[in-house]
């Protein structure tokens, strides 16, 4: 979906529409707002996150910081669904409409894209419009303390109906038992000691973790030795990763296998992992870069060098795993 031509619904929809004319705008990414509630091994989606430019509507920002401040607005809603001759994925397009002040607004959604928080937005009938930056400290840390200090909407989406006949078409659901699967990662290690978890593995340091909007995490981890790993391997080598995580009575410990042709070929270790690679973790797809020595700060060649020098490696999926470790609490 090329956001020029989607500015207006119209085009949106391909030449018509039925839907009043406001602004119409593409988010930067689209997410889902969860948490973990005791006693649940998978976090519990709230609501789907929208990220956009608020400058982008007019009268958006106003209508945030206002609500900040205490006022409530009604929010009237509708989905619509498009599959505009442009575009190989439908469009849902969430219309949001503010009669007290006349705000009126559309975002054009990419289901092919976004299935999955769409399919949280039709269970959990949210809708949590966010900035960026917000975006980027719900991402790294408890998601009810970050939505106090920043920039949001919130409001129901009672008609899903729309979604759910989307989603069913263009989705093949298998069947589920629900948390089995979470069960069964997150429980990985639990009848081994800690030492046996860890076995094979070498003590890594966490040094950074980036989160572009829109983009997969990258996790940068620091092990002195990954100079003999990277003398192994050739320079076209597909690296794949994968975490594990153990609860201790002394805290957690997090694993990272490395495997290549489906062998695990090294192995890392971090105790007590911080909620910044526990969330980056168990956000989705993301890449892990393994260096020898903390990126300098300021020397733009030298850190790119190191870099290269590295050991990059492809998580291609979320660690449920994670969950378990992940602090997601309502303060009280």
């Amino acid at each position: 979906m090329e956001e020029d031509k989607n500015k207006n619904v119209n085009s949106a929809f391909g030449g018509g529409s039925d839907l009043p004319d406001w602004p119409l705008v593409v988010p930067d990414t689209v997410g889902i707002f969860g948490a973990q509630v005791p006693g649940e091994s998978e976090a519990v989606p709230g609501s789907m996150t929208i990220v956009l430019d608020l400058e982008a509507v007019p009268g958006l920002m106003e209508v945030i910081d206002r609500n900040e401040k205490g006022e409530v607005f009604d929010v009237e809603t509708r989905w619509a669904i498009s599959n505009p001759p442009q575009s190989d994925s439908p469009i849902a397009i969430l219309s949001a409409h503010l009669p007290e002040i006349g705000l009126g607004f559309h975002i054009a959604i990419l289901v092919d894209v976004y299935s999955k928080a769409l399919m949280a937005a039709a269970k959990t009938k949210w809708v949590t419009i966010v900035d960026s930056e917000l975006y980027g400290r719900l991402r790294s840390q408890n998601p009810f303390g970050a939505l106090e200090s920043g920039k949001s909407l919130a409001f129901g989406v009672d008609d899903n109906e729309p979604l759910l006949l989307v989603l069913l078409q263009r989705l093949d659901l298998p069947p589920r038992v629900p948390g089995s699967e979470a069960t069964a990662n997150a429980v990985e290690g639990a009848d081994e000691n800690d030492a046996q978890f860890v076995s094979g593995s070498a003590p890594a340091t966490l040094a950074a973790i980036l989160l572009p909007t829109g983009e997969a995490p990258a996790v940068v981890l620091i092990d002195p030795e990954v100079g003999k790993l990277r003398e192994q391997l050739a320079p076209d080598s597909n690296l794949e990763g994968r975490w594990a995580a153990k609860k201790t009575d002394d805290g957690s410990i997090a694993r990272f296998d490395c495997s290549l042709d489906g062998e695990v070929i090294a192995s890392w270790s971090i105790m007590n992992p911080p909620q910044e690679l526990v969330r980056a973790a168990a956000s989705g797809h993301h890449m892990v870069a393994v260096l020898a020595k903390p990126v300098p700060e300021g020397d733009r060649e030298a850190a790119l060098a190191q870099m290269h020098e590295g050991v990059p490696i492809f998580a291609p999926a979320a660690t449920e795993a994670m969950l378990p470790l992940m602090d997601s609490t309502r303060p009280d």
